[in-house]
Order: C-alpha cells, then structure tokens, then sequence
C-alpha cells in the first residue's frame, strides 16, 4: 500500500510504499500520493518508526526490513555500509567507498546515492563531498536540512 506523511521541516510529502511491513520505495513529493491512514498493523510499525524520526524522538530507522533484492551486488554492498552511518555524522563518497569495500569507487558510489530509492532509511544525505555539501536528488536546501534536523534532535 502507498502511505503519506507530512514532513513540516522540509514541506513535502514523503510517499512510501509498504507491503506486509516490508518497505519497497520511498519519495517525496508536494503532494500526497498515498492513504494518510495507516490499515495493516504490520505497515503501521514502519509508520510510526519514520514519524518518530521526522519528529526528533527516534534515532534509528535501522530495524525497518527494506526489499533490495533487484539492486546489484555492488549496489547492496554501497546501501549496507550507507546504512551503518549513524544519524549526526557525514562522511565523504570516499569513505562511504572504503567501508563498502570499493576504495577506489567513489564516482560509482555517488551514482548509488544519486538512484537511491529509500533515501531515509539509507541515508544518501549523510554522504558529502570532501569539500562543500554535493549534490541530493531533491535538491541542496532539503540536504542541509535533513542534516540540520539530525544535528538538533540527534547529536
């Protein structure tokens, strides 16, 4: 089922697709795509883990089970060792190449992050530049704030 919570701090819909608790794709958009109601128990859990999140009271979104069985080896191996950055701290696509195990991949680990399509639960606004912010899928100003969010409820 496709859900849609209101994200206030960056003022858009994060859209989510969830089937049996299972997360499958997450996006945002300026508007919601999906039921605002939460009906599968299992769904629900996932729900509230990221409303936790976007509210500044739950740190990890570690323990929400993601389909990313259609990505490549390589792509898994990026998105693991994406996930393992804890909230509050960047590092750069270097670094996030080094402990995926590809040190010298960092221009294809910035693809990764590009095509990212659970972008809270791996968390591609962790990842930076080795000088300046770089580059987000839905744009810069939402990067400094995802990472201004976590600098305020999570360090």
């Amino acid at each position: 089922m496709l859900y849609s919570i209101w994200w206030a701090l960056i003022g858009k819909f994060i859209n989510l697709e969830i089937r049996e608790g299972v997360l499958f794709i997450t996006y945002l958009s300026d508007i919601a795509d999906g039921s605002l109601e939460v009906v599968d128990e299992k769904d629900k859990k996932v729900i509230e883990k990221i409303e936790e999140y976007i509210s500044g009271k739950g740190f990890s979104l570690n323990d929400i089970e993601v389909d990313i069985g259609g990505l490549t080896y390589f792509q898994q191996q990026v998105m693991r060792a994406m996930r393992r950055i804890p909230p509050a701290k960047t590092i750069s696509y270097s670094m996030l190449a080094r402990d995926a195990g590809y040190p010298n991949a960092a221009r294809a680990v910035g693809t990764v992050c590009a095509r990212n399509p659970f972008f809270l639960i791996f968390p591609c606004h962790r990842v930076v530049r080795k000088e300046g912010i770089g580059e987000f899928g839905y744009g810069i100003n939402i990067k400094k704030k995802m990472i201004q969010h976590e600098d305020d409820h999570f360090r």
